[in-house]
């Protein structure tokens, strides 16, 4: 199914609003609904080649009640976004961020980009000032692992009591 003047507007003003991507930045990207999330592409394919996964890279979740960037496209739009970017430059906040901890901000609630020393590694939630970060799991492990080498090839800079994350059946962080 083909982008929608209206869903091309609202996820372009969803971007402008909250991530102060200019709309130029989409310029050549094509919207594709699906029923839980919003895909960009560079074109729409041929009916021919249907698949219940469309080309491209998920922008965009459908939740109950509002959107939410993916990671990824967060990552995709890096530099572009201007607005509710939790910049870090600490690698210990990086590492508490990754391990499930909270970190402080005066980002208004709702989502954000996290980046570190400038490059945004995914997604972050602000909640009562404090920002959480909603990276996928798998990603997680990659960037504390290249946390953790970084740190050890420069002397140490995080202390090693454990940086294992180990998940139970729920999904939920746990620290070893």
């Amino acid at each position: 199914m083909p982008e929608s003047e209206s869903l091309r507007g609202e996820v372009l003003s969803y971007f402008a609003a909250r991530f102060g991507v200019a709309e130029e930045t989409f310029s050549g990207i094509v919207f594709i609904p699906r029923t839980d999330a919003i895909w960009a592409a560079s074109a729409v394919p041929p009916p021919s080649l249907s698949s219940p996964r469309p080309p491209g890279l998920r922008a965009l979740r459908r939740m109950r009640d509002r959107l939410k960037p993916t990671s990824l496209f967060l990552r995709f739009l890096g530099e572009r976004i201007t607005s509710s970017r939790v910049e870090l430059t600490d690698p210990g906040e990086l590492r508490t961020l990754l391990l499930g901890g909270a970190l402080p901000t005066d980002i208004s609630p709702g989502y954000v980009a996290i980046s570190f020393r400038r490059d945004v590694i995914g997604c972050g939630a602000v909640s009562g000032g404090r920002v959480k970060a909603v990276i996928p799991t798998g990603r997680r492990k990659e960037l504390l692992e290249v946390l953790e080498a970084d740190c050890d090839l420069h002397h140490g800079n995080l202390p090693h009591d454990s940086g294992k994350m180990v998940f139970d059946r729920g999904d939920k962080q746990v620290r070893r």
